[in-house]
């Protein structure tokens, strides 16, 4: 009896072991079933990952499915182009630009960062926010697809061709075999302190000088960004017929360009004197001389290089505001938005920036907000006004001509001796000029050196500086920029076998803030300075590759210590 409780407990241990046995025999055969189950519902549902823009492969890739793949309407809005136009960029940029996937970022999320950036001029700290991405990944996405884009140059930028003979344009078919129209604008720019001075404009503005051509249609043929701003348009023009890359115009053919130009082969100028901006000829005025009528046909015409700038900083913000990025990085920012400005204008039927544009204004023209006079009728006391002004203005040149005097060479050594004084005096030195008032200071300097020669501030002083500085700026540009442009100028001709004296002395003043084009390219230099960088990267690669697969099994036995210092 006393062995009846042992009996008892082991039968007990059997039950709830046989219990559990069966419990898990039983989870096991559930799971089979689960997964059996869901082994034939993915055979029905199974779809192959193709590698598509559309596919989200990772949950970074949320920023760029909201920012392009939403609509349309968002889509132009954050990129500046629609959907369709956008994958034709894609494909454009990997099958011409080189433009590659990385292993964790696809070739839309590239562009389409790329574009967001130079649409709303965003730094690379809120890019790295919003699209979740290291600093360092969003700054080489971006150089990569600029580089990628500029490779496009040959395949972008328009071929000009002349207005035929049969023209019906409006605008254009009073200029037969006309290429389109040219002129320059300002892209504010940040540049170190140094070189300031020649970047400032005459509007006080720190900005680089732009030279953009364009054909009918509003697409850009060539442009040259790179120059400092406190250059003149003509000589812009004259580095860009003269670079191996540059401008090319057909005889026969010309281009239209504003009064800021010579009137010369190939570029057809204005008549300067006349009637000329859009907004003079509103209200109902009729041009009543053939210059007034050229000048209104011309000018309806050569807008087209005003819009075309107006819509090119409309919808590139990074244009509109000094960036971020250094010189030569911004430089090709601007042929990069010209370029696109193109594609956009050629795959993008319907464009709303172009839309809200309108039919704009030129740059210098005065805008309707002003207050302008609306009527112009002839009225005897304006005709009185009128004449009054001048026989006034006629005076006042009668006088002038009186003052006018022959400099001999010890007036022009003194005033060259003062004004160097001047200037390292530093009291009325300033961005490629003196400051207002240093007229009244020289003539001050000159009656202490040359007390009988009665030299004023102004006429002379002020005529004869100005002459001395035209003379030492075509010297300076044929001994230092030596282009076929400064040596072939009308007014070098002078100094091919006469000496300027005063070239020293005045480079010393006025040499420091001139214009240098260092920072001048065009989008076929860039791409030699891509190709030339991408052979020293490979030519690098290749010698560490040798240098890691040498031998390494070389002992100390093996050589020779003779020559060792102990």
């Amino acid at each position: 009896m006393a062995r009846l409780p042992l009996i008892v407990q082991n039968e007990m241990r059997k039950r709830i072991g046989l219990a559990i046995t069966i419990w898990l025999q039983m989870c096991t055969v559930a799971s089979w079933f689960l997964v059996a189950l869901g082994a034939i519902h993915s055979l029905h549902t199974y779809r192959p990952r193709v590698r598509s823009y559309i596919l989200d492969f990772y949950a970074k890739r949320d920023y760029v499915k909201r920012l392009v793949y939403a609509s349309d309407k968002t889509c132009i809005e954050q990129v500046r182009m629609n959907r369709t136009t956008f994958f034709k960029l894609c494909e454009m940029l990997q099958t011409l630009g080189e433009l590659k996937s990385s292993r964790n970022m696809l070739v839309d999320e590239q562009v389409a960062m790329f574009l967001h950036i130079i649409s709303h001029h965003l730094k690379n700290r809120v890019i790295k926010h919003h699209f979740n991405r290291s600093g360092e990944i969003v700054s080489r996405s971006f150089h990569n697809v600029l580089n990628a884009v500029i490779r496009l140059q040959d395949v972008l930028f328009k071929k000009a061709k002349p207005i035929t003979v049969n023209s019906t344009d409006p605008r254009w078919k009073w200029f037969k075999n006309c290429l389109g129209a040219l002129d320059g604008t300002h892209i504010k720019i940040k540049v170190p302190t140094v070189d300031k001075p020649r970047y400032r404009t005459r509007k006080g503005d720190i900005a680089t000088n732009m030279l953009g051509v364009c054909t009918p249609d509003m697409q850009f043929v060539y442009v040259l960004p790179g120059w400092e701003g406190s250059v003149a348009d003509g000589r812009v023009l004259r580095d860009a017929i003269s670079r191996r890359h540059g401008l090319k115009i057909p005889y026969g053919c010309y281009y239209l360009v504003d009064a800021g130009y010579t009137n010369c082969e190939g570029f057809l100028a204005p008549f300067r004197g006349q009637r000329y901006h859009l907004n003079e000829w509103r209200q109902g005025y009729q041009p009543s001389t053939l210059e007034e009528f050229f000048n209104m046909k011309h000018a309806s015409a050569r807008n087209v290089i005003e819009r075309c700038f107006g819509l090119l900083k409309l919808r590139w913000g990074i244009l509109r505001s000094p960036s971020f990025y250094p010189v030569r990085v911004h430089n090709r920012i601007i042929i990069a938005c010209c370029l696109l400005h193109n594609f956009i204008r050629t795959y993008m039927s319907l464009d709303p920036i172009e839309e809200e544009l309108g039919e704009g204004l030129p740059s210098n023209v005065i805008d309707d907000d002003e207050p302008n006079i609306i009527n112009i009728h002839p009225s005897d006391a304006w005709a009185t006004w009128r004449m009054e002004l001048a026989n006034q203005m006629f005076d006042e040149w009668q006088s002038s001509r009186g003052t006018k005097r022959k400099w001999v060479p010890e007036e022009d050594a003194a005033l060259v001796a003062c004004m160097v004084d001047l200037h390292n005096a530093g009291t009325f030195n300033a961005d490629t000029r003196f400051k207002a008032g240093y007229l009244n200071e020289l003539e001050k300097m000159i009656e202490k050196v040359l007390p009988n020669a009665m030299l004023k501030a102004k006429p002379n002083l002020e005529s004869r500086i100005r002459t001395l500085k035209r003379d030492w700026s075509i010297v300076y540009d044929m001994l230092v920029e030596k282009t076929i442009a400064a040596l072939s100028h009308k007014e070098a001709a002078q100094f091919r076998h006469r000496s300027f004296p005063y070239y020293d002395q005045l480079t010393a003043i006025y040499a420091k803030d001139r214009a240098t084009r260092k920072d001048a390219q065009t989008a076929a230099n860039i791409i030699e300075e891509i190709n030339v960088k991408d052979v020293a990267t490979t030519n690098s690669h290749e010698e560490r590759n040798d240098f890691h697969g040498s031998k390494a099994d070389v002992s100390l036995d093996d050589m020779d210590l003779s020559a060792t210092q102990p």
